[in-house]
């Protein structure tokens, strides 16, 4: 798990509002990045990303990432997809 403190310049390729835009990636690797209001960096990898971010509960055992969650509300971190990957070894290369 890293945390880090910079701005995002890179270009992803679609912020999430809503769980309705997550039906698309269905049966793909996500690398996708949680920015939470004091401007730090989550960036992760799932294979199931409807499931992850099911109301923030799919950070229970990663502490700082559920406690800032819990700080700051779910409503309020921005979700990105960064990249969208057909096999999970270009996907944890890239995370």
């Amino acid at each position: 798990m890293n945390i880090l403190s910079l701005d995002l310049s890179t270009k992803c390729e679609e912020q999430i509002t809503n769980t309705i835009q997550l039906d698309k990636y269905k049966n793909k690797f996500v690398v996708y990045l949680l920015i939470f209001p004091n401007n730090k960096i989550y960036c992760g990898y799932s294979s199931n990303i409807k499931k992850r971010w099911r109301n923030e509960k799919g950070y229970r055992e990663q502490h700082f990432i559920y406690r800032a969650i819990q700080k700051y509300g779910w409503e309020n971190v921005k979700k990105y997809i960064y990249k969208v990957f057909n096999n999970k070894e270009n996907a944890l290369k890239e995370e």
